[in-house]
């Protein structure tokens, strides 16, 4: 019998998995022990699909042997057809469109072959990785080659699947593959492509399935998808970080453009809309053609521009000073007013409310089937008020909750929630890894060095990332080790396969914890009350007609707002054109769009860096209290970037600070001011 991992087979044999069941129980029953079958591996790696560039990816079945070398297979389910080229899976669910299978099979063993040749470097690999496809619903009979891609001798169909031996070393012969490897090398191999260590109480086996139950959509999620897929209008949906806004979100947006509607996707952080643009890229025509995804402020100002050039920009800015009106301008002159089917906007926290109206303008009228989903944490809502935001919108609409963790393990989300309001009993998290807390002895760099390597020794995650609070630059840049994760354009680029000596540092801002199973999140007393930026706080109190109406108040806020412009105007100025130098001299390959957006982040971070000496008690509290709140923010946000394991290393001032003063109620401003 073969060695098959896992032992069994992780997920009930649904319509959605039964294909891979089916082709699992077959590996497991037939195959003889010269066999190691490795079911659902993960791997990074470039992808045909994704135009060479590097993404994650997935076998779903890896046949090892000593005498017939490695089989990637990819598995399909249902009725197959082709139709000029586009593939389509039916069956009881209805008809749907599917990736090509041997491009994916390709894609896989191409993954597999660089992962071994990389970390195997003396093994003999020529010929001895390769692809095939099965398709255990479909009889073969009457089907020979399918188009140049997929000749008969690297497809099982269901007859196959009764004489798998023999059909899979058939495999091997048409691929040429005769390894002849010892039985040092295939363990080698199996200590490359399944790891061995464990973790403290979870083997590797056990993550596996972690991985795949935190994937599945839990039972509210499917509740809210059935809803939203039966009802138009307007739909609020909210819920803490992990229980899967943007997976429903998506889905529902994807689903729509599937079958032919225009929808368009809005979100807040520029990090996330470029990773999900790449996501829909991906799937091609027709989502890629009928789904928009860009930030809200982005598609406001981009529509507003009505395809007009920087000089009639110019001239048009004159004509129709506000930014509001020349959108409404805009769309009417282009015929855009109630051409959209839906409007999804995801941090809707974070997202403007007037930006949203304006946005709805475009969106059919609910009799005409017009939809509007709105999804959103109350929990991360700091930079714009409630009322302010998109979740502010009116009571009229119908609302739903999510409120199932299903990103981490209650490990991690309990301690994320410690942070928020959130009762943790309503969590219904898998339990996994217990989080690792550690104190800082020397360096930041030192420390994150020394806690990675003890991960790594007990626990081997296919990749692992650095959380700070302010990204790159709250640790030694000068540490090779560490590299400034927000440089890639595409940020799936990371693998340990294909750098392993370097881990990217991210801020909890820009990192959407889709990338890494892995992460340590870094503290310190030095950035720990820089999270707030300062010109978000001076346009709040700015605002505040309570503060604003003491003229102490006033003058010391103006006197410390010409000491930030001081600070931005010197030194400052000067560091950001050094980093942009840079940016245009280094290798890296980078859009216009996207160095632009690295340079205001860094300018960002480098804010961070000023310290307001506020003389009014008044501004000094209102100030403290936006950073504990912001804090408290990032904490959470950060704590549930990690899928399965999470390491908090940080300095004993740090580690104090968040376990005295954040765990005090704080002393709120209004309250403050109506005792002065």
């Amino acid at each position: 019998m073969a060695k098959i991992f896992p032992r069994r087979f992780p997920v009930d044999a649904d319509s959605s998995a039964w294909a891979e069941k089916t082709v699992f129980d077959a590996c497991g029953q037939q195959l003889s022990d010269e066999w190691l079958v490795l079911y659902s591996q993960r791997y990074i790696g470039k992808r045909t699909s994704l135009s060479q560039s590097v993404g994650l990816g997935e076998v779903d079945f890896i046949l090892i042997s000593r005498r017939f070398g490695v089989l990637a297979i990819e598995v399909k389910g249902g009725r197959i057809d082709i139709e000029e080229g586009q593939w389509f899976s039916s069956n009881q669910d209805g008809r749907h469109k599917i990736k090509n299978p041997f491009v994916q099979a390709e894609e896989g063993a191409r993954a597999i072959f660089e992962i071994l040749r990389h970390e195997l470097p003396s093994l003999r690999l020529s010929k001895c990785v390769n692809h095939g496809v099965a398709f255990p619903a479909v009889s073969g009979r009457s089907i020979g080659n399918i188009s140049t891609y997929g000749p008969r001798e690297i497809i099982l169909f269901r007859e196959d699947l009764e004489q798998l031996p023999s059909r899979v070393e058939q495999m091997a012969a048409h691929w040429r593959q005769r390894p002849n490897w010892s039985e040092e090398d295939l363990k080698s191999i199996s200590k490359i492509l399944l790891p061995t260590t464990k973790s403290p109480g979870v083997s590797y086996e056990e993550y596996l399935n972690l991985l795949r139950d935190l994937d599945a959509l839990t039972e509210s999620q499917q509740r809210t998808m059935r809803q939203l897929t039966n009802q138009s209008g307007k739909s609020i949906v909210t819920g803490g970080a992990g229980t899967g806004k943007t997976v429903l979100g998506m889905a529902r947006a994807q689903q729509l453009a599937r079958e032919g509607k225009r929808v368009v996707y809005l979100c807040a952080n520029r990090s996330l809309a470029h990773h999900l643009a790449k996501e829909v890229e991906a799937h091609g025509n027709p989502i890629a053609g009928n789904l928009t995804v860009d930030t809200a402020s982005s598609f406001v100002s981009r529509i507003g521009r009505a395809g007009t050039s920087k000089d009639d920009f110019e001239e048009r800015k004159k004509r129709i000073p506000a930014r509001i009106d020349r959108f409404v301008d805009a769309i009417e002159v282009s015929g855009l007013v109630e051409t959209l089917d839906c409007l999804v906007v995801d941090e809707a926290q974070d997202v403007s409310r007037q930006d949203i109206e304006l946005v709805e303008l475009m969106v059919r009228p609910e009799a005409a089937g017009g939809s509007v989903i709105i999804l959103g944490d109350p929990n991360q809502q700091l930079l714009i008020g409630r009322i302010e935001s998109a979740l502010g919108t009116d009571h009229q609409v119908r609302s739903h909750s999510l409120d199932v963790n299903c990103r981490n393990t209650r490990e991690i989300a309990s301690i994320a929630h410690s942070f928020t309001d959130f009762d943790i009993a309503t969590l219904e998290s898998i339990s996994g890894i217990k989080v690792r807390n550690q104190t800082l002895r020397g360096s930041v760099s030192e420390q994150i060095r020394a806690e990675l390597f003890a991960i790594r020794e007990k626990y081997d995650p296919t990749n692992l990332v650095v959380l700070t609070l302010n990204g790159f630059t709250d640790i030694d840049p000068e540490d090779d080790l560490f590299v400034d994760g927000q440089r890639w354009e595409d940020r799936l680029t990371r693998s340990k396969f294909l750098d392993t000596d370097r881990i990217p540092v991210f801020s909890a801002r820009n990192f959407q914890g889709r990338e890494s199973d892995a992460v340590i999140v870094a503290l310190t007393s030095k950035s720990l009350l820089r999270t707030f930026p300062f010109r978000s706080f001076l346009a709040e109190a700015k605002r505040n007609n309570k503060i604003m109406g003491r003229p102490q108040v006033r003058i010391d806020l103006q006197r410390v707002e010409k000491l930030f412009n001081q600070f931005r105007q010197s030194g400052l100025s000067r560091t950001v054109e050094k980093y942009r130098r840079e940016l245009d001299e280094s290798s890296d390959s980078l859009t216009e769009a996207r160095r632009e957006f690295l340079v205001r982040e860094f300018q960002s971070s480098r804010e961070m860096e000023f310290e307001p000496r506020f003389k009014d008690p008044i501004l000094d509290k209102f100030w403290k209290d936006r950073q504990k709140k912001s804090l408290k923010i990032s904490l959470y946000s950060m704590m549930t970037r990690a899928k399965v394991v999470l390491s908090i290393v940080g300095d004993n001032q740090a580690l104090r600070y968040i376990k005295t003063e954040l765990a005090t109620s704080e002393h709120d401003i209004e309250s403050l001011l109506e005792e002065i």
